[in-house]
């Protein structure tokens, strides 16, 4: 998270800006992590439609609310 957040400090916007594109990043890489999980295991078992979006959504979810109390623990600079 430090180094994602590291390389999103040196774009030149604003904070928030800075803040919104930190979550829906971390929000995405869960998702994409769980997606391609769900692609090793359904060769085996769990292939309907309702186990991706399981997949899919809860680490995206995890890592929404791990971003979120990261910001919240993060010292901006103005």
């Amino acid at each position: 998270m430090k180094t994602l957040w590291n390389k999103l400090d040196k774009l030149n916007i604003s904070v928030v800006h800075k803040s919104k594109l930190f979550i829906f990043l971390c929000t995405v890489i869960g998702a994409v992590i769980g997606s391609l999980c769900w692609e090793l295991i359904r060769v085996f078992a769990l292939d309907g439609i309702d186990w991706m979006l399981v997949f899919i959504c809860y680490p995206g979810f995890f890592l929404f609310i791990i971003s979120v109390s990261y910001l919240y623990r993060h010292e901006f600079d103005n």
